[in-house]
């Protein structure tokens, strides 16, 4: 990540320069977002037989199709948390 912007765990989408931060800058953050739902995975979400492994790879891969979409001035976790629910409520009506 980019030095002077996150300072301990803020956050904060800055951009150094006019550039933009990555998908894969963030990555470490976004997988630890979603390791925290792995409790609630088989009873809030009403989950269908599909390991959160699996899951966990189709969540990363909607985030990085909707990485665009991250206003970088505003702070990443809601943008994240927001995502990843909308996601699992999503998945769970499907099947």
């Amino acid at each position: 990540m980019k030095e002077n912007c996150v300072s301990n765990i803020e956050l904060l989408g800055c951009s150094l320069n006019g550039n933009q931060y990555t998908f894969a800058e963030w990555r470490k953050v976004i997988v630890q977002e979603i390791e925290k739902r792995r409790e609630r995975w088989g009873t809030v979400y009403q989950a269908p037989k599909i390991s959160f492994e699996e899951l966990s790879k189709k969540i990363q891969d909607q985030l990085e199709k909707k990485w665009h979409y991250w206003d970088q001035n505003k702070s990443l976790l809601p943008w994240i948390n927001r995502t990843i629910s909308l996601y699992c409520i999503a998945f769970g009506k499907k099947y």
